[in-house]
């Protein structure tokens, strides 16, 4: 049972998207619950949910600053946003805060059928109309590899990988970083390796460009 919650002060919304949820679960592979989350409760929340729905503009609580502290607490916490913005300056600043999905409250039932599923399984997920947005107004540089396919990976940085990370952006060099975090060179060499992997890059410069892009350092 995948367990999803949603966040969004207008509670008319509230209330029919959560029924929605619920209503939606014979079209995917497994059963879901879905669950109307305060920001009040959500902590305790957070011990059973897999996946939240967020809306970005709320009275309580600005959504980027929440969905960022969900992510560096609970990275591997799935997070959708559904919102009624859909500006591109909007949409890369929620991906690069480690959004998995992001859809418009125009959404179909498809889309979002499709959205669950895509994100569940580690991958983004962007709507149509989001996508759209972002090509459309992407350069050649930002397009097919840009940085938009890479928003994923950010989320699937381990802590040893990320602590990693910001040693090399100081400069610090193999050895001087296996004695800080008390491991050997060839465990620093691993993890450096599979970062490289992850960010698609053959280079410390690679590396450090891609990394500052995402904001990893």
């Amino acid at each position: 049972m995948i367990q999803i919650g949603v966040i969004d002060d207008h509670k008319l919304f509230l209330k029919a998207f959560v029924l929605l949820l619920r209503q939606i679960s014979d079209q995917l592979d497994f059963k879901i619950d879905a669950h109307e989350i305060t920001i009040e409760g959500l902590t305790k929340s957070l011990d059973f949910l897999n996946l939240i729905f967020l809306d970005l503009e709320m009275e309580e609580k600005n959504g980027i600053e929440l969905l960022t502290e969900l992510k560096l607490s609970n990275p591997d916490l799935r997070i959708i946003i559904l919102s009624m913005h859909t500006n591109e300056k909007v949409v890369r600043d929620a991906m690069k805060k480690g959004a998995d999905g992001y859809l418009s409250k125009r959404t179909d039932i498809a889309e979002l059928v499709e959205a669950i599923r895509t994100v569940l399984t580690g991958k983004v997920y962007l709507g149509d109309d989001i996508n759209k947005i972002i090509t459309d107004s992407a350069d050649d540089k930002l397009k097919g590899k840009g940085p938009i396919n890479r928003f994923n990976t950010k989320m699937h940085i381990t802590k040893r990988e990320a602590e990693i990370l910001d040693l090399i952006s100081k400069g610090m060099s193999n050895r001087d970083m296996a004695a800080q975090l008390y491991i050997s060179n060839e465990t620093v060499s691993v993890h450096r390796k599979n970062l490289m992997k992850k960010l698609g890059v053959s280079s410390v410069t690679g590396l450090l460009k891609v990394a500052s892009e995402l904001d990893l350092i």
